[in-house]
């Protein structure tokens, strides 16, 4: 399944933008004071973090810690590499903390920190693939769209009440605030402090002006002063707390709800409101306890069961614990309180769908929009659940109808884009009037990301559909940059889909050829007296792109990676590389076999003898490719070969004969080499 993380993990971020996005996930799980150190001559860490400085008493506590963080590509090489670096260099360490995109089994992480514990004394940790894609969508989504340009939806809930006594004697300001006129009372409030800068009350009021207005550093700064005059006061602890974890929410900053916690904590021990209970769940749940949040509106029911949005909230709580039914009760009993509670119809709405109810969960965000401007100016996530509403109850034109009003209003919005780029993909050539605006939507999309292959495949599809074949050899030429690649594919074939769809993984496919060139198949057939130009060179450099794509779309697929699986990649890889290699036989065989007949024979023998050579060493490489990157749980010493695999060189001379006679013909088209293997097979049983 495409997952948007794991994609722009894999095929658009550069190793230094990779290292960045870990040592700010790092400093947000329990390494604030992680120091980067990468570069060329880091000496085996990208970044190091030493807790031995911090002393307790006389002595030094907690550990020091060395980071190294790589992309997929052969990864544990890399691993051993920079463990012995650090070792060579004599650094004192006591643990080895390594992120890498790959997928790493759990038998290969515990034999890994047993290997590293007996041969160099350290501890070591490796957080993988499932880590950062949990890290990046659940935890930290803001880092997703710092680092990696991936937008999150969300939607605005209520601010957390302050339940705050009305103001007296502040001049003007009195009346502005107890009208909820928060942007003139805060203009008076801030003249008013100017003059009686003691004023807690004062303080606390204009805290809550900027607070209602979403001004959080603001709110925190005049909070802080009215904390200056009375740290224990219950409104003011009460309103601080509120802005931590509303500024928190908004700015996914995790340190700011959990002081927010810690005060609501406080105060409900001695509170006996329905709102501290309630704020204090708010907390926990942006914190990810479900059970906890649960427990805290729970009581804050017991308190004063008469409030809606507790009843929205305590339904959030038992559907993030997976009891929709419950959930669905809350719901409902929210909207018994305040009908057109928005918040609880739009959560009533998403349950409905997800449960398979798309029609009725769309008439209620309908619902939602048509009576709350503020969701429709803001909750891009009604939007998005509207338009997946219809589209889940196969009514593509009207989901599309609600994304073009919701982009509308948010141009930008990622999840957006992506479900109308679905959409279009999908319907536009069985709806016939969606092809022209298919075509201007994905050549926006492909101008909006130019390294977004996406767009140019989606693009790309519509113009083979309708015989369009040059222009799609201009998008993939603007994509990859290089005349000369784009060349080298043209003369490997027609274009079609599968050959489309494989420039997916361009880009993976250059990495691996990075590190497994093809200069030793030129060297051999130069070395037996096969001439190839650099032309033919970087044909055959590209001819083995499509069974690599396949090979890395099934590997990314699997649930399980143990032997058998790799086996069965393998076993599926090595038809497709004969096939890419008969492909580029075929595109060279003209300048490669020029008459007289007695010296195309002897060349095609020669071919014939290395080419198969070249495909059980390709095979080869690119399985053991696959299987560093997606971390195969096997014994390379002691895996099953595939039959498939053994018998790839036997089995490819007769592809390179048919590829060579194809376009020279050689041979007459009747005889054994024009046969595929089948049907010489075929032929022998029945003389027999």
């Amino acid at each position: 399944m495409y997952n948007k993380v794991l994609w722009t993990l894999d095929h658009e971020t550069e190793s230094n933008a990779f290292e960045r996005l870990c040592i700010d996930l790092l400093c947000r799980n329990g390494y604030a004071d992680i120091v980067p150190v990468g570069g060329k001559k880091d000496r085996g860490r990208d970044a190091e973090n030493d807790r031995r400085r911090e002393p307790i008493l006389l002595a030094s506590s907690g550990e020091k810690t060395f980071f190294q963080f790589s992309l997929a590509d052969r990864w544990e090489k890399k691993l051993k590499d920079e463990l012995e670096k650090v070792r060579r260099n004599g650094h004192d360490i006591d643990s080895f903390l390594f992120v890498t995109t790959a997928a790493v089994t759990g038998t290969t992480r515990d034999n890994l920190a047993k290997w590293v514990k007996e041969k160099y004394g350290w501890r070591l940790e490796i957080r993988e693939r499932e880590w950062l894609r949990l890290q990046l969508e659940e935890v930290y989504p803001d880092l997703a769209e710092r680092h990696l340009g991936i937008p999150q939806a969300h939607h605005d809930t209520p601010q957390t009440p302050l339940d705050l006594p009305p103001l007296v004697s502040k001049s003007s300001a009195t009346d502005l605030f107890n009208a909820g006129r928060f942007g003139p009372a805060s203009v008076a409030l801030a003249d008013w402090v100017e003059t009686h800068p003691d004023d807690a009350a004062a303080w606390r009021a204009l805290a809550s002006c900027h607070y209602q207005q979403r001004h959080y550093e603001d709110a925190l700064g005049a909070i802080q002063e009215a904390l200056r005059i009375q740290p224990r006061d219950i409104h003011t602890m009460r309103t601080h707390a509120s802005i931590l974890v509303e500024k928190g929410i908004r700015d996914r900053e995790r340190a700011s709800i959990l002081r927010g916690r810690e005060i609501f904590e406080d105060i409900a021990r001695t509170s006996k409101t329905w709102s501290d209970a309630y704020n204090l769940g708010n907390a926990l749940i942006e914190l990810n306890d479900a059970a906890g949040a649960r427990d805290a509106y729970l009581d804050a029911v017991s308190r004063d069961p008469g409030h809606a949005e507790i009843w929205k909230n305590l339904g959030s709580a038992h559907e993030r614990l997976d009891d929709e039914a419950e959930a669905l009760s809350c719901y409902d009993h929210a909207l018994s309180i305040t009908p057109d509670l928005p918040e609880a119809l739009f959560a009533k709405a998403t349950l409905l769908i997800k449960r398979g109810a798309p029609r009725d969960g769309a008439a209620l965000i309908e619902r939602v929009l048509a009576s709350h401007p503020a969701a429709r100016t803001h909750w891009n996530a009604a939007w998005w659940w509207l338009a997946e509403a219809y589209r889940l109850a196969n009514e593509p034109t009207e989901a599309l109808r609600v994304l073009e009003r919701a982009l509308a209003q948010f141009p930008s919005n990622e999840r957006l884009l992506d479900m109308k780029a679905h959409l279009l993909s999908k319907h536009w050539d069985t709806h016939p009037d969606l092809q022209r605006e298919a075509e201007k939507f994905f050549l926006f999309r492909a101008e909006l990301a130019p390294d977004d292959f996406r767009p140019i495949e989606a693009l790309g599809r519509i113009y083979l559909a309708t015989g369009r074949v040059e222009k799609t050899w201009e998008l993939i030429n603007g994509y990859l940059g290089d005349n000369a690649a784009v060349e080298a594919l043209r003369a490997l074939g027609d274009l079609d889909g599968e050959r489309l769809e494989a420039l997916r993984y361009a880009r993976s496919y250059r990495r691996f050829r990075d590190q497994k060139s093809i200069d030793e198949y030129v060297t051999a057939l130069r070395e037996n007296g096969i001439s190839i130009t650099d032309e033919q060179a970087r044909q055959l450099y590209w001819a083995f792109l499509e069974p690599f794509a396949a090979g890395w779309a099934e590997a990314n697929a699997l649930t399980t990676r143990d032997e058998e699986a790799y086996i069965a990649v393998a076993e599926h890889n090595a038809p497709r590389i004969r096939t890419a290699l008969g492909r580029w036989c075929e595109s060279v065989s003209l300048e490669l076999l020029p008459p007289p007949q007695a010296l195309q024979v002897e060349t095609l023998a020669t071919l014939v003898h290395v080419c198969p050579q070249m495909a059980l060493l390709e095979c080869s490489r690119q399985t053991g490719f696959l299987a560093g990157v997606f971390s195969f749980d096997i014994d390379p010493t002691n895996v099953k070969i595939p039959n498939a695999v053994i018998e790839i060189a036997g089995d490819a001379i007769g592809d390179v004969l048919i590829a060579l006679n194809r376009r020279t013909k050689i041979f007459p088209e009747d005889t054994e080499a024009n046969r595929g293997p089948s049907q010489s097979d075929e032929s022998s049983s029945e003389t027999n």
